[in-house]
């Protein structure tokens, strides 16, 4: 019983961490050890599908988490991840462990959309918003 009690105060203490809102130096601090690069998505129509992919720096000496990434044009995007040849899962976020680098790009993981709000052409480029727990930075990305 005491193991049950440890372990539901220990969730409960990481789950009001997580959503607890960084102080504004906390966040300028992440926002400067995090880069983003490579970022592209498909080109597609309206009513099509793509794919947003990038690569995530984490120079700072905490993990982060990637809630998510939003947009006007890219409306409820999905974190996926291929687990087998033919079988792909949804994630609700993903852990960046300090001083390590997440590849979107040429990984089996990226963000996928099918219900955009406008069309994607080849040389756009357009401005998403990236979600961690506690803060959100603004990246460019380039349709290909």
């Amino acid at each position: 019983m005491y193991r049950q009690l440890r372990n539901a105060i220990l969730a409960f203490a990481v789950a009001a961490l997580a959503n607890a809102p960084l102080q504004a130096d906390e966040q300028a601090e992440l926002t400067e050890a995090v880069t983003v690069d490579h970022a592209v998505a498909d080109a597609a129509e309206p009513d099509g599908c793509t794919t947003v992919r990038f690569n995530i720096t984490n120079n700072s000496n905490r993990v982060i988490q990637l809630l998510g990434l939003s947009s006007d044009l890219v409306r409820q995007p999905r974190l996926v991840a291929r687990v087998a040849p033919d079988r792909s899962v949804t994630m609700s976020s993903i852990g960046i462990p300090a001083n390590d680098v997440l590849e979107l790009t040429p990984s089996d993981l990226w963000f996928e959309s099918c219900d955009l709000g406008g069309a994607l052409r080849h040389g756009d480029i357009i401005s998403v918003k990236l979600e961690f727990v506690g803060w959100s930075t603004p990246i460019f990305v380039h349709v290909h």
